[in-house]
């Protein structure tokens, strides 16, 4: 019989360890494997975080029993978080503080019962970019028979009303995980910030919350419901826009012949068990901003109220019921040939939900105020005050799209502008959007404009309607001098 003992040592250095450019720092690790006879195996092993012992594991596997029996302990020491930071996706997020604990891990391979505590000290849970700062309150978790309990775990944000996290999770079995959580705050302040050259989103953001969670990973259900204060006032820095980047919309809107065969067969995800429905409700008072180029002068300013309810059946079909309405709003937006100008969105414009979230009902107008001369033979010129703008209606897949134009405070022109065709105001309000005049044919203060310049607006035009709303109105215009029968001359559009 040979007795002769051995063991099998082995060790991992990472100096100076870099991860998609972030510093992750010095790690080493010790392992140490000693068999003790023929049916018993243990392993010692420790992990170093810069020069300091932070995690340290000790075990036995025995063989003693078909099914095998594992009996481990494992220590954490102050394990620092910001050890996960570097292997965050597009660095969208990053975490701060300490996790220790104690952890032993006990019975047959097929059925193990996990126990032990996990502490959190100084924890935060960080994005840049969103401006958040989440920070979980100096608390123990404990495990008991494979099973993780959360009493009454305090979550605060950028105010000192914390979000309330309740409940356990059971996973002793892993084939069929139970959970039984809940999660509330009132008046609860998500962020607070200030406006950073880093961020995409600052402001302050007020909800109430209130989340339940119950059921198995194969049968979930899911109750919930967020409001959004009035107090509200977020804004949101968009670094890409559709119009300037309008050849991307090809990925956004993709029309497609009904009538031809498909190319490929669809295959529908295979639903997941979860039963889910979720209200959100916005206070009117609650004020969004969402700018559009980095020198803000490009924006869009909304006021709104309203709710919708998110479901998802156990089949795997989303659905999403409700509307939002504005209550007041603003857009300023600059485009070729057209200057910088703000249009105010009607209020009541609305976006209605029927279920298809990707299809939505949208009624919204929006107008500027704009001054131009007009006159008729013989009389002398005047300053009319019009309303320029543009009302899309109808579903998100089979938009309207229609160019307004109103003189509300002229019934001169106000009852011109009602004899004629919505054609016809559109052709009016895209050239004064242009051109700055009010080019009717009964205006005389709008001299034709040469040869020059209507080839020039119609090629800017066509370019910007190409670029901006090509992928989902086709429009084209086009602008030609004309001399009538009566031998005057005048400026015809054609849209």
């Amino acid at each position: 019989v040979h007795d002769e003992q051995f063991k099998v040592l082995g060790y991992v250095s990472l100096k100076y360890f870099v991860y998609e450019d972030m510093a992750v720092g010095n790690l080493h690790s010790n392992l140490v494997y000693t068999p003790e006879g023929t049916d018993v195996h243990t392993v010692d092993a420790s992990l170093d975080y810069n020069d300091t012992p932070v995690a340290l594991m000790r075990g036995s596997y025995s063989t003693q029993t078909p099914e095998g029996y594992l009996d481990t302990n494992l220590k954490l020491a102050e394990v620092p978080l910001s050890l996960i930071s570097p292997f965050v996706p597009d660095k969208l997020m990053g975490f701060s503080g300490y996790m220790t604990g104690d952890l032993t891990v006990k019975g047959p391979t097929d059925k193990l019962v996990f126990d032990g505590k996990v502490v959190t000290t100084d924890v935060h849970v960080l994005s840049e970019p969103y401006s958040l700062d989440l920070r979980l309150a100096n608390d123990t978790a404990y495990i008991e028979n494979s099973r993780i309990k959360f009493d009454h775990y305090k979550i605060y944000g950028a105010g000192d009303t914390p979000l309330d996290f309740d409940g356990y999770f059971d996973f002793a079995n892993f084939d069929n995980m139970y959970m039984s959580l809940s999660l509330y705050g009132y008046g609860f302040k998500l962020i607070e910030a200030k406006r950073s050259k880093k961020a995409v989103l600052f402001g302050d953001i007020y909800g109430d919350i209130m989340f339940r969670v119950n059921g198995s990973m194969t049968d979930l259900s899911i109750r919930g419901a967020i409001n959004i204060l009035s107090k509200t006032n977020m804004t949101y820095v968009m670094t890409e826009t559709p119009l300037s980047q309008g050849d991307r919309l090809e990925d956004i809107v993709e029309f497609v012949d009904f009538n031809a065969p498909p190319d490929t067969v669809t295959v529908k995800p295979q639903a997941m068990g979860i039963d889910m429905r979720v209200a959100l409700r916005v206070e009117e008072g609650a004020k969004f901003n969402c700018e559009f180029s980095a020198d803000r002068q490009s924006y869009i300013m909304l006021r709104s109220g309203g709710q919708v309810t998110m479901t998802y059946t156990p089949e795997g079909v989303l659905s999403v019921i409700g509307r939002i309405t504005v209550v007041e709003g603003e857009m300023k937006y600059t485009l070729p040939i057209i200057p910088l100008r703000t249009f105010v969105i009607t209020p009541g414009s609305y976006i209605d939900f029927n279920g298809d979230v990707t299809n939505p009902v949208l009624n919204i107008a929006a107008t500027e105020r704009m001054k131009a001369y007009v006159s008729s033979e013989g009389a002398s010129a005047r300053s009319v005050i019009f309303d320029v703008g543009v009302k899309i209606t109808n579903s998100l897949s089979d938009m309207g799209l229609l160019f307004t134009i109103d003189a509300p405070q002229d019934p001169a022109v106000k009852e011109e502008l009602s004899g004629y065709t919505d054609e016809d105001k559109n052709k009016l309000a895209v050239a004064m959007m242009a051109t700055g005049m009010y080019l009717s044919a009964t205006n005389t203060s709008s001299t034709a404009s040469n040869g020059a310049l209507n080839s020039f607006l119609q090629s800017e035009i066509n370019a910007l309607t190409g670029k901006t709303l090509g992928s989902v109105v086709d429009i084209s215009v086009g602008i030609d001098n004309t001399t009538y029968s009566n031998g005057e001359t005048g400026t015809d559009y054609s849209f």
